[in-house]
């Protein structure tokens, strides 16, 4: 079989890619590898967002938040109470945890009005008021919807250095429930 001029030129461009395409290749791959990774989704979401005493939030734990608002009189205490009971009777979880109830009444809610009512639970358990773009972020991120003055009866478990999270079943803030995640999580 007679070469032809178009075999010669596949030929000619084959061997003049043959060096080439490894170098090309290592620099796709290269690129690729350095571009800066994403942020940690969690630590994201966490970013600009301060406790009562404008102290950022400590994602060097593990973190539990609790949605709720001062002015509840039975869900919101009935839970804060039964996760302050968990971390009193079990105080290797203050070690690995840090707690947070963040209010979703923002019009209410002020920080005075938020230290005088945690006043009444454990310690542990930090306030925050955020922005309404923080609970939209926070409602987004975690699929469940956040209201001013409604239950969410949820907690959520965070851990950031490994960007994973769960939350409690929705109405559900039984102790054996608020201390089942702690038991999984909470060995560290």
């Amino acid at each position: 079989m007679k070469p032809n001029k178009s075999n010669k030129k596949l030929w000619l461009r084959l061997i003049l890619l043959t060096p080439i395409l490894p170098i090309l290749l290592l620099s796709l791959w290269l690129n690729d590898y350095l571009k800066p990774t994403p942020p940690n989704q969690l630590q994201t979401l966490l970013a600009e967002l301060y406790d009562l005493n404008q102290q950022p939030i400590n994602t060097q734990k593990q973190l539990v938040f609790f949605v709720g608002f001062t002015n509840c009189t039975d869900e919101c205490p009935t839970a804060l109470n039964d996760l302050g009971q968990l971390i009193n009777n079990n105080p290797q979880y203050a070690q690995n945890f840090e707690f947070y109830f963040m209010t979703n009444d923002l019009k209410a809610d002020t920080a005075q009005k938020m230290q005088e009512y945690l006043a009444h639970f454990n310690p542990a358990i930090h306030g925050i008021i955020p922005t309404q773009e923080k609970i939209n972020q926070f409602a987004q991120f975690f699929q469940m919807p956040i209201e001013p003055k409604k239950h969410q009866l949820v907690f959520i478990y965070m851990d950031t250095k490994a960007d994973k999270w769960q939350k409690t079943p929705s109405n559900s803030h039984s102790l054996e429930f608020i201390q089942t995640p702690f038991d999984k999580w909470g060995k560290n």
